[in-house]
């Protein structure tokens, strides 16, 4: 169906559908007004319901200057859906901030989970599979994440920060502003945990944040204690290399490997000199994988008697590193 477009309609602004908007900067709404006044106003404003959903600079541009703009109506059915379309609109553009990215995620998230029966579909919709009525309940994270290409768990915390900058706004706008624009900078779990604060407790908080002040700083890490080898005995006993495999009976060139690999591997145990432990592990990992191509199935057979001499072998090769 062909979009209504008038250049009559006056669009009324509605302050929550405002407040998703990224504001320009200075240099960017002169520029924009320059080109308004240049060129006109070549793109039309969209609404819905007679509400601007985008398009309010240009809006309060021709309206200093009174000149004449186009109204194109966007066919959305709830107030729900009308949000998502303004954040995926906006996301859309080169020029957001991660902070701004995050938190349009997070409003189309809260968005999401106010609509009753799920995406009613559009032509911005990339999950147009879920019919109205057919999303699975407590799956709209995992919608908006596969829509933006990001985590559920991303998801997730993108609403929490919403909530969080939302609830800064309501006693800072500037701060909400500045934060947004990428002017200061907030660690994001700080905002977050804004929101799931008790609400005597928020003042404090959003001073402490404005102040450059953690909220939760990360408790200092311990210097690890280098762990305690007990270095008396350097012999390994790797007898159980030549004993008893069926495989060494019938082979014996697979036992002259296990009697070298052993006699490599016991003189490597009595050597403390850290330099001979990768030579050596190297020398016997390639051993091994050598004699691995022409027993292939010795490893991946569980019944194969002779697995347990491989197995042995990665043991002591464990036991001789921690020496």
């Amino acid at each position: 169906m062909p979009k209504e477009v008038s250049t009559i309609t006056t669009p009324t602004i509605d302050p929550e559908f405002k407040s998703l908007i990224p504001p320009l900067t200075t240099a960017e709404f002169e520029q924009l007004e320059a080109n308004i006044l240049s060129d006109g106003c070549l793109d039309s404003l969209k609404t819905w319901g007679g509400v601007l959903l985008d398009g309010h600079n240009r809006f309060e541009i021709c309206t200093k200057h009174s000149l004449p703009y186009r109204v194109e109506a966007i066919a959305v059915d709830s107030r729900e859906d009308a949000v998502i379309w303004i954040c995926k609109n906006q996301m859309g553009r080169r020029n957001i901030t991660d902070s701004q990215r995050t938190y349009l995620i997070g409003k189309e998230q809260e968005a999401r989970k106010k609509q009753r029966g799920g995406d009613r579909g559009n032509q911005y919709s990339k999950e147009a599979r879920f019919q109205s009525g057919t999303l699975p309940q407590g799956k709209t994270a995992q919608v908006v994440a596969e829509e933006h290409g990001v985590g559920y768990g991303t998801v997730v915390r993108a609403e929490k920060y919403a909530k969080g900058i939302d609830i800064i706004g309501e006693s800072d706008p500037e701060l909400k502003r500045d934060i947004l624009s990428g002017a200061k900078v907030i660690a994001k779990q700080d905002i977050g945990a804004v929101s799931k604060l008790p609400e005597p407790e928020r003042p404090a908080a959003i001073e402490k944040i404005k102040r450059g002040e953690r909220l939760n700083p990360p408790e200092p890490q311990k210097p690890r204690e280098p762990e305690k080898i007990d270095r008396s005995d350097t012999t390994v006993d790797f007898s159980f290399l030549t004993q008893d495999h069926k495989l060494i009976e019938e082979d014996p060139e697979f036992s002259s490997f296990l009697n070298s690999m052993a006699a490599d591997a016991e003189l490597m145990a009595q050597l403390k000199e850290a330099v001979c432990i990768p030579v050596v592990s190297e020398f016997l990992v390639k051993a091994i994988k050598d004699k691995l191509t022409q027993y292939p199935d010795t490893i991946e057979n569980a019944d194969n008697p002779d697995r347990k001499a491989f197995v042995n072998v990665f043991n002591v090769l464990k036991k001789i590193i921690r020496k």
